[in-house]
């Protein structure tokens, strides 16, 4: 199975072969070429992410980057709304204007505030497996459980 660490070394790897290969060119010639090999390996990045998030369950903690603060996040799902089943009115406030995906997860971040993003959209977001958790709940920084009563 393909992870977002293997596809980082292809991406150094490329990135240096393309360095060597084109050795004596104009340097903006070859920084657009890297700069476009970063670009596609860090799309591929999000779409491992993202399908990872459309598996996500109520309960998960992610981490994620959101709003003006470029520091992730860390939040915990309190609900995944699949939009097929159970549709959003098309008139429901949307802060950017991007497309709806078919996931819609609400979550809780360590300061309680609720938050609501899809799961296509975030490319940022990433879920945070049990050591993560771990050193998380160690540091005092992991969210709380949702009251879903």
């Amino acid at each position: 199975m393909l992870t977002v660490h293997d596809i980082k070394e292809q991406r150094e790897q490329l990135q240096q072969d393309v360095m060597c290969i084109l050795d004596g060119y104009d340097q903006t010639v070859v920084d657009n070429i890297c700069q476009d090999i970063v670009d596609k390996c860090n799309y591929m990045i999000a779409k491992l992410n993202c399908d990872t998030l459309n598996s996500c369950k109520p309960g998960n903690v992610i981490s994620i980057v959101y709003g003006d603060n470029p520091e992730p996040r860390v939040c915990r799902v309190m609900d995944v709304r699949d939009t097929q089943v159970s549709p959003v009115c098309r008139k429901t406030y949307i802060r950017r204007n991007l497309p709806r995906q078919r996931y819609l997860l609400t979550c809780q971040d360590t300061q309680g505030r609720i938050r609501s993003f899809y799961a296509g959209n975030e490319k940022t977001a990433k879920v945070i497996g049990l050591f993560g958790r771990i050193k998380l709940w160690a540091k005092g920084q992991l969210p709380p459980k949702p009251n879903l009563t």
